[in-house]
């Protein structure tokens, strides 16, 4: 069951229009949130997406790779990644279907900061998820696509919204194993550029990103 009325976990922005609508399965948004919960700093994953054949999509997996944290930064090694993406190769999976990049904002607002949106204006690929959270369950989730013209789309999120014992048991020991804290300053690599006192920002050459829930016709993305 689905569940988007709670008081609990709220879309910072509601689409009154058109819009795309975004599943996402109980248990992909309770790793989300578990992700989120067990980590005091900012963190910063990625997802699978499937297109649905109404033009709605559908994250079917969230995970987070080795990264490094502040309280303010994310830094994830491009190497990470693309081992990741190799990976996937190897077993016949498509990197393609790479598409959902979230992070959390910790116990801030969650909200696309300035280094958000103009490191979602850079990717290169058809289109993209971006989702945004905090622990109070707070979030924001932004479409965007990128050819055959360059525009964002409001976007809905659809999410069943009860964290589970398990599941949380896990996130605390993948947290454990794959963030370490790095001490607090400016950096930048090939993958992340951060200010200390910014949000992160992601720069990888796979599809992107939109906004959150509400009353509206639904909008289809054309495959």
């Amino acid at each position: 069951m689905f569940n988007n009325t709670s008081s609990k976990y709220r879309a910072v922005n509601e689409p009154e229009n058109e819009f795309v609508t975004v599943h996402m399965p109980h248990n992909v948004w309770q790793m989300v949130m578990g992700f989120t919960k067990s980590c005091q700093y900012e963190i910063a994953g990625f997802g699978y997406v499937d297109q649905l054949a109404d033009g709605s999509l559908t994250i079917t997996e969230a995970f987070i790779l080795k990264q490094s944290v502040t309280n303010a930064s994310v830094d994830t090694d491009a190497e990470v990644i693309a081992l990741h993406m190799t990976e996937m190769v190897r077993k016949g999976e498509d990197p393609g279907r790479m598409r959902l990049q979230w992070h959390s904002h910790v116990d801030m607002r969650a909200y696309f900061s300035a280094i958000d949106t103009g490191q979602i204006a850079r990717y290169d690929c058809p289109w993209m998820v971006s989702l945004v959270v905090n622990k109070r369950g707070e979030y924001d989730i932004r479409l965007d696509m990128y050819k055959p013209f360059r525009v964002q789309i409001p976007a809905r999120l659809v999410f069943d919204e009860v964290i589970d014992d398990s599941i949380q048991v896990l996130c605390d020991a993948e947290i454990a194993d794959k963030v370490s804290v790095a001490r607090p300053a400016s950096f930048s690599s090939g993958l992340y550029s951060y200010e200390e006192s910014e949000l992160y920002s992601l720069d990888l050459n796979i599809p992107t990103s939109h906004r959150s829930r509400g009353g509206g016709k639904r909008a289809k993305l054309k495959r």
